[in-house]
Formats: C-alpha cells, structure tokens, sequence
C-alpha cells in the first residue's frame, strides 16, 4: 500500500536525493531560462541528458513566495546553451515548508510503499487543466491509484525506485515526453 509523504523533513529529505540523482545524470550543466507561455525567467543552472533529451532545473523556487520545490523539465535533443530559453514541458514541485490553508496541493507528491520504495507522482495539473479530469483519453504513460483524501484518485507515475537509485532517469523522460505530447494534442484540438 502506497502511503504519501506529509512530513516536511521526509519530503526534504527525498528531494535532495531526487536532486543529487538528477544532477549526477546530467551531460551538461548551463546558465539558461526556463519559460512558460506568457512568462520567461531568468537564467538559472539547467541540466541536459543526452541520452533521453531532456533538461531539467531543480531546487527551490526563488521567484515565488510560495515555499516550493521546482522541478522543471523540458525536452530538447540539442545540448542547451548558455543563455538560451526553453520551455517548461512539465513541472514536479513538491512543498519545503509546511503547509498552511486549504489551498489545492502541488502537482508533485512523493509516496513509499510497504517495501520502502519511493514513488514520484503527478496529479495532473497542467496549464492546459487536469488532464486526468479533462483529457482522459490523452494520457497513455502509466498510473497508478491512491487514496488521497479518503477519496481514490490517478495518478501519473512519474518514477519508482529501483532499490539503488530515488528514481529513474527512463521513467522521468518517458513522463515529460508524454505529457509533451498530452499537450500538443490539446493545443491542436483548442
């Protein structure tokens, strides 16, 4: 059974290793922007893995006052320059501080099952919406079902440890590259 992370020294805890995993997997480490439509940011230090395309920036997020992690991911088969903007594909963003009101969860959530390996979770919450809610049939990568809230919901399953790493570079690839394509299908259907 799959029981979520709520402690914030546990979620810190498992975000540094899912940064050191991630930082060790890179081929080349830049200067450059990540951006959304509507909003660039400034240059930031972005990882690029040749091997399966994608860049990512990782750690707090300095723009926001909101106390979160995030995990941006993007895809490009070229190596990333210095200076250069990329598009946010996907983020994964976990909280570093407690929590306070009802406001709605991030879309990341970290869970550990009964043989301690841990889970990397979407909910699904894009810019476009939810795609689990709006676009059901769009999302093809793998899911799994969680109780949240006495309330049983999908979620993407972004990564699984494997016993020797937090994550896998595979499977985090093979989610942003989904929901690439999630996101191409709805900007053409709009």
């Amino acid at each position: 059974m799959l029981r979520f992370l709520t402690d914030i020294h546990e979620i810190i805890k498992k975000q540094e290793q899912f940064e050191i995993f991630l930082r060790n997997c890179k081929d080349v480490v830049k200067e450059a922007c990540v951006k959304r439509p509507g909003k660039k940011y400034s240059p930031e230090t972005v990882y690029w893995n040749k091997e399966h395309q994608i860049y990512y920036r990782l750690g707090k997020h300095t723009l926001t006052s909101r106390p979160i992690y995030w995990n941006v991911f993007g895809i490009s088969s070229n190596e990333i320059v210095t200076g250069h903007c990329y598009e946010i594909v996907v983020e994964i963003n976990f909280p570093y501080e407690k929590r306070t009101g009802r406001g709605r969860p991030l879309a990341g959530r970290i869970a550990i099952d009964d043989n301690k390996r841990v889970y990397i979770l979407h909910d699904g919450s894009i810019h476009q919406g939810n795609f689990f809610k709006k676009y059901p049939d769009y999302y093809q990568g793998p899911t799994i079902e969680v109780n949240e809230r006495d309330k049983i919901r999908s979620f993407a399953l972004c990564s699984v440890s494997n016993g020797k790493d937090i994550v896998s570079l595979k499977m985090i690839s093979d989610f942003v590259h989904e929901i690439k394509k999630v996101k191409e299908i709805i900007r053409s259907r709009t």
